[in-house]
Parts: structure tokens; C-alpha cells; sequence
């Protein structure tokens, strides 16, 4: 044997024995391309609900997490296009495992950071400190799995010079998978120890599989010259990856935002809208796509139905809470299947671009994250994001090439489009303000009414995306002003932060806060109620009636939550009352626009505000130091989960004096949480009480649910012989399981599946 057949055979040889070929070897880079998928999303509700409670619950977290990830994979797409393209995919193929082993150094730190606050920024930022001091390292490190395996099975000798695209369907399997295998599993099974135990384990099996695959030379004659450079890629085609990619993105954080900011910001209610997102990858990229012609013509009665669910939130009509899931994770189903479709439909066949159609693709998905994170929040009032992402996406699909849903039937011209939409305009305007006014409807018939000419609008402007789009814009600034018109609202006041969307108003000389879609207090203008809180605190309300009856027994009370400031109305001249508030932008709504806490300061009541999470900024206060503390902390519908834990509820009973108790509010019209905090209960062996209220004739109180919880029975017997509270669930009775910092169940939360 020659000097040269010697090193042609050492340079051929491979760990992966010869009688199996190359069929073995693919299936090795599927398994690397899956897993490091599975891990990459994995940790991402993993570590998103890990900081949950050092930023108060906020339904954004979720939305500054994926700005990370996103940004993250950016950087690891980046790596993988610039460092083998710079040095040569063979040379860092030989090295690229030694690198991935370098984030195993983070390991001991991962846990401990992610406890850490961060520095004193705004909130999506301090979500971005976080991460990246914590899980930033390892997080980079399995973002160029995916790409980097594709870029080696293009070149492999062992493969054959296989289209590589086909492991991107894999690596969507495995990020579906992923997510779902974490609420659904490996949340309510496992410890967060043990969670972050099995996927450092995944993670070393991962690094094993990159030294196996990693290919020895290229496919061909490694030493021949390359023929000639890839061609330069349009740059519409370029934007086109673009706009599609951060279109979806975009779709899917609104709809995320949409279904968090009323139901409950949980790792469940974040991964449903991206598993969806992800399948439609997984459809579009598997050998054959699978985008029936169908979801093209379907994108349009997406658009409709979207917008037909933005008429319901500004008219406030609400449909059940599983219904609407379904319904929007439709929406996200059928307009990211358009656009990812087309994506696939445009890819590069070269694959020397193939980092490059990956590199602009996170980049759109960063922008579209960035968009309705970052920059929608801070220049909107209301959840506009949702309309706008529907708009993004028919106009990153004209952008595209992509055809729309009527070939046949031509677009509207420049006069005739500004025809339908001006009477679009005047229908969601009038419509609304003739509504108000004429008799009482059956809420079907008002929807019906006042969406059937955006209907007729969007259909007619369907035969082109671009037309689409700016209906979508045109309908939604209309829609700015449905809500007051169609209910006579007097508006006073906007604001929208990271925390939530406040809105003050006026109906028939009844002043509301109004919290994403949520009326959380009002009070009365005028009459023999003027200047008293009605709904929730009206004074014949479970929580109102405790303080009048004992007012000698409450001296010292706390709050978490401010709301209107109504509770402090109640309290007797003396009583010093602390309100830990997680948003400080809330104080001014309450001390402008309504008289609750000028009316307390003004009877004697010493009123302190702490701002933060109530949880956190419990524990600098003294052990048995108040004698009551409420919890009442919504942000809209949805409940912070992690104020209602054994956890949570340990330390609420550590600042409760032994003779005082625990009150909490949980009204909730999606979540049943009674049998929660009765199982809680039962763990710290706390007496407990319930109290649910129905509305009065009059409709000054709302229907509103309360427990009463206290380490003595002596004490609660006291306070329970007001009319309305109860005993429930006996000692035998079962109970769902106790939610903790490391376990809920949001599935039997749901009202009405207890």
C-alpha cells in the first residue's frame, strides 16, 4: 500500500463503523438536528417561568424572553455563516465540538442567576440581563446545532450530497416536541433540580453526536478548485425572507399577548400559539411541503376572523375561554402556514446559501418579536399589535411574489378601494354610536351588525395582498374609537406600559378602570352613591363588610394590589394601610381620576406605597407585622401565578400576625381558583373560608369571590359569622394538587372542570 492510499484511507475514516453506510450516519445527524431542537426549546419555557416572579407575572416577560432567544439564535446563525465561511467548514468542523463543550463551565452558575432581579431598566431588558448572565452561554452554544449539522450533511461524503433542508423539518419536530413535552410533562412530573438535571444530560449526549458526525472531507475532490462563487442573491428575495419571517414572528407574539394578558402568563398558555407556529414550519419544510391550496384560500377568513375577535375585545363581548384558544391558535396556524410556505417556496437551491437563508430568516424573527415587545407597547394605547401583525403578514406575502386568494377577479382601483374603505370607516363609527342609542340587542346581533361591513370590506379587497394589508390598517384605526362609540363612553384616559393597558372612561355617570379588558373597580359621580366604590368593593361586598364589622381588629393592614385604591376607603381613622403595587404608573391613575385614597388620607388612614412585586418586596418586611393583608393582584383577567403557591402563601402567613388572617380575591372568569387555594390550604394546614357574592338588583356590585385563610380557628370562626362565608371542601374531599413555584396545573383551573 502506497504513502498516499495510507493517508487517503486516514483521511476517510470515521468512528462510524463501514458496514453500515451512510443510512446510519444520517440518522445520527436527524438525531443531533432533533435533540438540539428539543433543547433549545425546552429551556425556554424552562427558564421563562424560572424569572416569572421576580417581574411580577407580567404577561410581557414571555414576549422579552423570545426577543432573547430570538436574538440569541441570530447570533448562532451568524456563527454558523461567518466562521465556516471564514476558515472553511472542515477546519471548524474539527474544532466545532470542542466549543460546545465550553458552556458546561456555566452549569453551577445557571440556576442561581436566574433567581437574580437584574439592574434597574426596563422590564424587557432586565428580562434580557437575566437570561443572558444565566442560560446565554449554553442557549448560543445549541442555537448553531441545527444549522451547523445541515451545513456538514451537505458536504458529507457519507450522506451523498443529500438536500439538506430535509433535517429542518426535523429540527421543527423537535421543537414542537420540545415545548409541548414541557408543560405537559416534564413541568408537572419533575423538579426544577431535576429538569435542569436531565437537560444538562440531553446536552452531553448532544456534544457526543457532533464528534460522530463531524465529517473528515467534502463530498467530491476536496482539493479541486471551487468552480465559481454562489450567485448573489436579489435583495427582494432577501426582503421577502425577511418580511414573511418577521411577520410570523410578530403573529405569533400577538396572539401570545392576546390569550396571556386575560388567562394567566403560564408556560402552557405560551407554548400552544408556538406549537402552532412551529408545525407550519414542519409542514412547509418536509420532502414534499405540505401547504395545501387550501390554507391560501383560508389566509383571508383568517384575517376576517381576527378581526371579527378585535370587535369582540372593543365591545366587550367575551366567548368561553376554550373556544377562543382554539379560534386563535387558528388564526396563527393559518396565517404563518401562508407565510412559511412561501418561504419554502423561495429558499435558495445552493446550498453554500443555505446559512445565509437561515441567517435572515432569525433576523426577521427578531424584528417581528422586537416590533411587539418593545416598540408596540410604548406607542399604543390598546393591543393593536394583533390587527397590525395580520396586516405584516398579507404584506410580506405581496412583498414576496405570493399570489392571493382570488387570481381571477382583479383588484380594486385606487378610487374604488378608497370608496370601500371610507364606508368601512363610517360603519365602524356610525354603526357603534346608532347602536348606543337605540334599544338594548342581543350581543350576536351587535357583533353581527357591526362587523358585517368590515366583512364585506375585507373579502372584496382580498384579490390583492397589498390592498389586504391596508384594509387591515385603515379598519384598524377605525376600531380605536368602536368601544366608546357602541357604549356611550365618555374616554379620560390611556395608558399602556409593560405591566398591562389602563383605561379610564365614563359611562351614565359611572367612572371605570378598565385593565386590558377587565373593569377592575369604578365609582359613582353622582346620586346618594356619589364618590363611593361600586362593582367589586361596593360597600355590601364580602372584603368591605370584614373591615366595617371590625374595625377595631385591623390595625395594621397591607395590599397587594391597588387597583382604584378602594379597600383604604373602608378603613377607620388610624389604621395604617400598606399597598404594594407592581406598577408605580398606577398611583396617579388612582389619585387622578378617582377619590378613594384622598378620602382615606383625609379620614385618618396612614397610607404607604411599596413598588415591585408584592411577593418580593414582602420580604423585607417584619415577621407578624399586619393584621390583615389582601391579595389582589390581576394584571386584566389573568392571576400571577406565582402569588398563588404554597411558596407564596408561606410567606403571606410569615407577615400575618397569629390572631390576624389572609384575604384574597379570585374572582376570575376563565380560572376556578377556589379548590386551588384549598388544597394550599390543606398543605399548610390553614383554616379557611369562602365567600361568593352575587351581584345586587341595582347592579352597583359585580360578582366577586373571596377566601379567608388563618392559622387560627378561634379567629376565622370570628370573622366567617358575617353573612356569606362557608365552609367547603371537606377533609376527605379531593382536591387538585397544591401548586408550587416548581408545579400548576392550569388545565383544572379552568372553571367549571373541577
Amino acid at each position: 500500500m502506497t504513502d498516499s492510499s495510507r493517508k487517503r484511507r486516514s483521511r476517510q475514516w470515521s468512528p462510524i463503523p463501514l458496514l453500515v453506510g451512510g443510512s446510519c450516519t444520517r440518522l445520527l445527524y436527524t438525531v443531533g438536528v432533533f435533540l438540539g431542537a428539543f433543547l433549545l426549546f425546552q429551556v425556554q419555557p424552562m427558564a421563562s417561568k424560572a424569572i416569572l416572579p421576580n417581574f411580577g407575572g407580567s404577561y410581557l416577560v414571555w414576549g422579552g424572553c423570545m426577543v432573547f432567544f430570538q436574538g440569541v439564535l441570530l447570533l448562532g446563525y451568524a456563527y454558523a455563516h461567518i466562521v465556516p465561511g471564514r476558515f472553511g467548514v472542515l477546519r471548524v468542523a474539527r474544532l466545532h465540538p470542542f466549543i460546545l463543550c465550553l458552556p458546561v463551565i456555566a452549569l453551577p452558575a445557571v440556576a442561581r442567576s436566574l433567581q437574580l432581579e437584574g439592574p434597574d431598566l426596563p422590564l424587557v431588558f432586565r428580562v434580557g440581563w437575566v437570561l443572558a448572565i444565566s442560560i446565554g452561554l449554553p442557549f448560543l452554544a445549541v442555537s448553531t446545532v441545527s444549522v451547523m449539522l445541515q451545513r456538514w450533511y451537505s458536504i458529507d461524503p457519507r450522506i451523498g450530497g443529500r438536500n439538506p433542508y430535509v433535517l429542518y423539518s426535523a429540527s421543527n419536530l423537535g421543537s414542537l416536541l420540545g415545548l409541548l413535552s414541557y408543560p405537559l410533562g416534564f413541568e408537572i412530573l419533575l423538579t426544577i433540580k431535576q429538569q435542569w438535571a436531565l437537560w444538562w444530560t440531553g446536552y452531553v449526549i448532544l456534544v457526543g453526536i457532533h464528534f460522530l458526525c463531524r465529517p473528515r472531507e467534502a463530498a467530491g475532490d476536496s482539493r479541486a478548485p471551487v468552480s465559481s462563487p454562489p450567485d448573489v442573491i436579489p435583495s427582494r428575495a432577501l426582503f421577502g425572507w425577511w418580511a414573511l419571517s418577521a411577520a410570523g414572528s410578530a403573529t405569533l407574539l400577538a396572539v401570545t399577548n392576546v390569550i396571556t394578558i386575560d388567562v394567566a402568563s403560564v408556560p402552557f398558555l405560551w407554548v400552544l400559539p408556538l406549537c402552532a407556529y412551529l408545525l407550519t414550519f414542519v409542514f412547509a419544510f418536509r420532502e414534499p411541503a405540505w401547504v395545501p391550496d387550501s390554507c391560501r384560500k383560508l389566509l383571508v377568513w383568517s384575517v376576517v376572523l381576527g378581526m371579527a375577535l378585535v370587535i369582540l375585545s372593543q365591545i366587550r363581548l367575551t366567548i368561553p375561554i376554550v373556544p377562543m384558544l382554539l379560534l386563535q391558535l387558528l388564526i396563527v396556524f393559518l396565517v404563518c402556514i401562508n407565510c412559511h410556505g412561501r418561504l419554502a417556496q423561495t429558499k435558495p437551491d445552493d446550498p453554500r446559501q443555505l446559512t445565509t437563508f437561515y441567517l435572515v430568516l432569525s433576523l426577521g424573527g427578531v424584528c417581528g418579536s422586537i416590533l411587539v415587545t418593545w416598540l408596540i407597547p410604548l406607542v399604543s394605547s390598546w393591543l393593536i399589535e394583533f390587527p397590525l401583525a395580520l396586516a405584516f403578514a398579507c404584506a410580506g406575502l405581496a412583498v414576496s411574489g405570493a399570489k392571493a386568494n382570488d387570481d381571477l377577479r382583479p383588484a380594486l382601483s385606487v378610487t374604488s378601494f378608497a370608496v370601500w374603505a371610507l364606508g368601512c370607516v363610517l360603519a365602524l363609527t356610525l354603526l357603534p354610536w346608532l347602536i348606543s342609542r337605540s334599544v338594548a340587542l342581543p350581543e350576536g346581533v351587535i357583533l353581527a351588525v357591526i362587523a358585517a361591513p368590515l366583512v364585506l370590506f375585507i373579502l372584496r379587497a382580498s384579490s390583492s395582498h397589498h390592498q389586504l394589508a391596508l384594509g387591515i390598517v385603515v379598519a384598524t384605526i377605525a376600531m380605536n374609537w368602536t368601544h366608546d362609540l357602541a357604549t356611550g363612553a365618555q374616554d379620560l384616559h390611556r395608558h399602556r406600559n409593560y405591566y398591562g393597558i389602563y383605561k379610564v372612561y365614563e359611562v351614565d355617570d359611572r367612572r371605570f378602570l378598565q385593565h386590558g379588558t377587565t373593569s377592575h373597580g369604578s365609582e359613582m359621580q353622582s346620586g346618594p352613591f356619589a364618590h363611593q366604590p361600586v362593582g367589586y368593593y361596593q360597600f355590601s361586598a364580602p372584603a368591605p363588610q370584614l373591615l366595617l364589622r371590625n374595625p377595631a381588629m385591623f390595625r395594621d393592614i397591607a395590599m397587594i394590589g391597588l387597583g382604584t385604591g378602594a379597600l383604604p376607603f373602608y378603613a377607620s381613622a388610624g389604621t395604617a394601610f400598606t399597598i404594594y403595587e407592581l406598577d408605580p404608573d398606577n398611583l396617579p391613575i388612582a389619585q387622578d381620576y378617582f377619590t378613594f385614597l384622598k378620602t382615606a388620607a383625609d379620614h385618618g388612614v396612614e397610607l404607604d406605597y411599596r413598588f415591585g412585586d408584592g411577593r418580593i418586596r414582602l420580604r423585607a418586611a417584619e415577621s407578624h407585622s399586619y393584621d390583615l393583608l389582601v391579595v389582589d393582584a390581576f394584571s386584566s383577567g389573568a392571576i400571577p401565578i406565582h402569588l398563588i403557591t404554597v411558596e407564596a402563601v408561606q410567606e403571606y402567613m410569615r407577615v400575618i400576625r397569629p390572631n390576624g388572617m389572609l384575604l384574597m380575591h379570585v374572582s376570575n372568569r376563565v380560572l376556578n381558583l377556589e379548590p386551588v387555594i384549598a388544597s394550599i390550604a390543606r398543605e399548610l394546614h390553614l383554616h379557611v373560608r369562602f365567600n361568593v357574592a352575587p351581584p345586587d338588583d341595582d347592579a352597583l356590585r359585580a360578582e366577586t369571590h373571596w377566601v379567608m385563610l388563618g392559622s387560627s380557628s378561634r379567629i376565622i370562626d370570628l370573622y366567617s359569622r358575617a353573612p356569606g362565608w362557608i365552609e367547603r371542601y371537606a377533609d376527605g374531599e379531593a382536591l387538585p394538587r397544591a401548586w408550587t413555584d416548581d408545579y400548576s396545573n392550569l388545565f383544572r383551573a379552568l372553571a367549571g372542570r373541577e
